[in-house]
């Protein structure tokens, strides 16, 4: 198996992994069996960093992470956020969710690959139809917290991040203010903010201290150049395979440029006409553009997870930065340059 790289993020005294565990999907799209399997089978693989929220899985996302930490506490580092809430829990809703579940296997398993999106994209829809946003004030910070700390049977949390806000949540200042009084406490380790790269730039921009930053990163879609203050900032990035777009975009651009694969093979090893490949170069770039961060992918199928490993053992490197850069230009993607 592949030794797992680490990485020891500003302010912390213990290395962590360099791929974090995200746990969107635990208890939504994954049940609590496969949820289980997952997060063991990834810590045994060397994986120590555990992303989370208060809104995974229907509130429920916490819940199971803090039922696997138990006896693991001192050897992992939890992120958690606030501001974008579950839905209430309903008896109903927990009932039809291994019915979703089942249907989309089946739908998948005889090849019904259109008609799987399309229930999948209903789920997704409703599943924003219900969750609450924007609550970053003072109290709501509070109250989440609370929950957190009990859902995932802990006295602090390592990194607390607020949920997707906007600028304008939290222009005052105060919610900040308020969490530097929780790292006096020793609640939690740090805090920053999740959000897309624009609202983590103007809210970085206004609020220098902020210590912590999530942003989605890919090898379509360069973000990290947005970002002031970087250097000094807990960099977390998300989203590496580009929500699946970015791998059907490199796998119909490596179909017709051989330069490109026989690049890929000769300097990095990766053949491009494979789903392997793409992948790995997908999460490679990803790796590398944030090689003394947190790369966070969301993975529950064991196998995909061992790959992930796999491809975490490489760090930064020069070659598949430019390669990285090369296939954004091609495709007029978002670009920060070399």
């Amino acid at each position: 198996m592949a030794t797992m790289r680490t990485v020891l993020l500003p302010g912390f005294d213990k290395p962590c992994s360099a791929l974090g565990f995200g746990c969107a999907n635990l208890m939504g799209r994954v049940s609590l069996r496969q949820s289980e399997r997952a997060l063991a089978y990834a810590f045994d693989c060397g994986v120590t960093f555990f992303d989370t929220s208060r809104s995974y899985g229907w509130g429920r996302s916490e819940e199971v992470l803090g039922a696997f930490a138990k006896g693991k506490r001192d050897k992992i580092l939890i992120c958690t956020k606030f501001g974008t809430l579950p839905p209430p829990r309903n008896r109903l809703r927990e009932w039809a969710k291994p019915v979703v579940r089942g249907s989309l296997k089946l739908v998948r398993k005889i090849g019904l690959a259109g008609v799987g999106k399309r229930i999948a994209v209903q789920v997704a829809n409703h599943s924003a139809s219900v969750v609450r946003k924007g609550c970053f004030d003072v109290d709501a910070a509070q109250r989440s917290l609370d929950t957190s700390l009990r859902e995932l049977k802990t006295d602090y949390i390592d990194i607390y991040l607020l949920h997707n806000p906007e600028p304008a949540n939290v222009a005052d200042g105060a919610v900040f203010e308020y969490l530097e009084t929780l790292v006096s406490k020793g609640t939690i380790r740090t805090f920053g903010v999740s959000s897309n790269p624009e609202s983590a730039r103007v809210i970085c921009t206004r609020f220098a201290d902020i210590r912590t930053v999530q942003i989605p990163n890919n090898i379509l879609d360069d973000n990290i150049w947005m970002l002031p203050g970087r250097e000094a900032k807990i960099l977390l990035t998300n989203v590496p395979f580009g929500s699946g777009a970015g791998l059907a975009k490199v796998r119909s651009l490596a179909s017709t440029n051989t330069e490109l694969i026989h690049r890929c093979q000769a300097e990095l090893g990766l053949d491009l006409r494979t789903d392997r490949g793409t992948a790995s170069l997908c999460l490679r770039a990803a790796l590398s553009r944030n090689s003394s961060g947190v790369v966070i992918c969301g993975m529950h199928n064991l196998d995909r997870i061992a790959a992930n490993v796999a491809d975490a053992q490489f760090g930064d490197n020069t070659d598949l930065d430019r390669i990285a850069e090369s296939i954004r230009r091609t495709l007029n993607c978002n670009s920060g340059g070399l």
